[in-house]
């Protein structure tokens, strides 16, 4: 995980406000929807990726434990979601110290069962035993990775408007094609032909989605004030503050972003009629 962590920091560190980017926030949706459609059983990884190190893992002592660990983290990612490829996307936006701390505390996550497992061999017997209840669950699973996607993609409304968001959805739509592709014609026992074809159309079909739904914004006129149904807000500006301030006017700005929950929550306030009523009473410029 130090390893993924060094990686996520020297390709993240100077990004800044991701999720103001509708690039980012357009390759998280098809990350989370990609992740899961694996979990919902559209296609499986990971699998193959078993067998992978198998001559490193055979060695004794630290090294052997060392590429065991590596394999087992690499074969485990698919497994990340659903609650973990949230905090996995979210170190790329921490500062390097605050990221390594994250992963290392995924690591030691990781490790603490094998550890607890060791040291207390009779605790194996009270573990539930594998069974199709396994697959049950990580389809379950998959519906909170479908949920967090379409959180991202309400997010892009925010920022893209009209034809433009529309060739987005299509973009994810051909995206879960090719997933579909790969999982119905990429299986161990099709010919190599047909596993060969399968590989092309689904990249192909990811490649596409990714160019047709790539954001694009277009201008939109300026609006001199917005209503939300009930209360009116000026578009902000340094200098429309400045002017306010100096003619004495009370000045309520909503500092906020649409992919913050806790954001959005707090709008709620602005339904409550007391509140209504006391910016109409100090003649509040919103």
């Amino acid at each position: 995980f130090w390893a993924l962590g060094a990686l996520v920091i020297s390709l993240g560190k100077g990004w800044g406000f991701q999720l103001q980017s509708p690039g980012v926030v357009f390759g998280l949706c098809v990350f989370f929807l990609i992740f899961a459609l694996n979990m919902a059983g559209v296609f499986e990884i990971g699998a193959s990726a078993v067998g992978v190190g198998a001559d490193l893992q055979a060695k004794q002592g630290l090294g052997g434990s060392f590429f065991s660990g590596l394999v087992a983290t690499i074969v485990a990612t698919p497994c990340s979601a659903p609650f973990l490829g949230s905090a996995l996307g979210f170190a790329v936006t921490l500062p390097p110290a605050s990221a390594m701390l994250m992963f290392t505390m995924i690591g030691l996550g990781l490790a603490s069962p094998f550890l607890v497992l060791s040291f207390a061999p009779k605790l194996m017997s009270v573990l539930p035993k594998p069974g199709a209840w396994m697959e049950s669950f990580k389809q379950g699973m998959s519906f909170l990775l479908f949920g967090t996607m379409a959180f991202l993609a309400w997010v892009l409304t925010g920022m893209i408007e009209g034809q433009p968001m529309l060739f987005l959805l299509f973009g994810l739509v051909l995206v879960s094609l090719g997933c579909w592709i790969y999982g119905r014609w990429s299986l161990p026992h099709k010919p190599a032909r047909t596993r060969t074809i399968a590989i092309v159309l689904s990249l192909a079909a990811l490649i596409g989605g990714l160019k047709l739904g790539w954001p694009r914004i277009e201008a939109a006129a300026a609006q001199a004030s917005t209503t939300d149904g009930v209360l009116t807000w000026e578009v902000w500006s340094p200098e429309k503050v400045t002017s306010l301030r100096e003619a004495k006017t009370p000045v309520y700005i909503d500092f906020t972003a649409k992919w913050c929950l806790t954001c959005q929550v707090n709008k709620r306030v602005y339904h409550d009629a007391g509140l209504q009523a006391l910016f109409q009473k100090k003649k509040v410029t919103l």
